[in-house]
């Protein structure tokens, strides 16, 4: 989405590898781009191990076990807590369940 942003039209990328598959199509289409720039105000990026982080810290604080894509909101916002420092009241939306914690950690040295 960044780079089709940037470019003003669908720019499919060559490859994406992340372990939040769910968020990394190779291209966004040209209804979902049209939504984002009329609505969206800020894209922001996170890493995997950051993404591992979120799903620790929703485990540990929350009883919460999701899967990565579910953790990126929480990811993105333990980053630049600014991001909602000005709202009165903040939501973050947390879906998915489809991660065992023994899998997730495990492989990806968490």
């Amino acid at each position: 989405m960044q780079h089709s942003l940037a470019a003003g039209s669908v720019q499919p990328l060559p490859q994406v590898t992340t372990i939040a598959d769910t968020l990394a199509p190779r291209s966004v289409s040209a209804r979902t781009l049209a939504l984002t720039q009329r609505y969206v105000d800020e894209i922001v990026l996170i890493s995997d191990a950051q993404m591992l982080e979120a799903m620790r810290w929703l485990w540990t604080e929350s009883n919460q076990l999701v899967e990565p894509a579910g953790a990126a909101v929480i990811a993105a916002l333990q980053q630049n807590p600014s991001l909602v420092a000005s709202a009165a009241q903040p939501v973050a939306l947390i879906c998915g369940g489809n991660a065992a914690a023994t899998s997730v950690f495990a492989h990806y040295g968490a």
